[in-house]
């Protein structure tokens, strides 16, 4: 009898482990693009997700956090005070903290054009289940010259 209930309890303690487990995410959509993008001037730019595509599809199993993270190679050719704001739109919605001001990258000082560097951001929202849309946003603000991404990746998770 004692073998037993140690047997029941042993089944109950992993059992209680395994929900102890942390959460495992899946990557819903993970996207590339390898095309430069350059522009000039203070105007929105609906940024390549995929080479060729600026807008791309995914799709969410259940309802729930879904997290966004965009990283790309970014350079301003411009000076002092000029700044790229990058934006994560899901389902025609800008995801906050995203393009809210908050510069993807800036100009340095004294070094017009001065060197790219690969910038990464985060964001979640909570989803239902079903298809949904995303896609990238960028404008320049400053004393802009121009910008560039490149070499970018996106990556969706739940």
């Amino acid at each position: 009898m004692k073998r037993k209930h140690t047997a029941i309890v042993a089944v109950a303690a992993l059992c209680l482990a395994a929900g102890a487990l942390p959460a495992r995410a899946d990557n819903l959509l993970i996207a590339k693009s390898s095309f430069p993008q350059f522009w000039t001037g203070n105007v929105d730019k609906q940024l390549l997700v995929n080479d060729g595509a600026t807008a791309l599809l995914f799709s969410v199993p259940v309802t729930g956090s879904v997290s966004f993270t965009y990283t790309a190679e970014c350079r301003l050719n411009a000076d002092t005070g000029s700044y790229l704001v990058v934006a994560i739109f899901v389902d025609n919605v800008k995801l906050i903290p995203t393009g809210n001001g908050d510069a993807f990258c800036s100009g340095r000082s004294g070094t017009v054009g001065g060197g790219a560097a690969r910038r990464s951001m985060t964001a979640s929202r909570t989803l239902f289940a079903g298809t949904h849309q995303i896609r990238i946003g960028a404008v320049v603000g400053g004393p802009h010259l121009g910008a560039s991404i490149r070499a970018s990746t996106l990556v969706v998770a739940q």
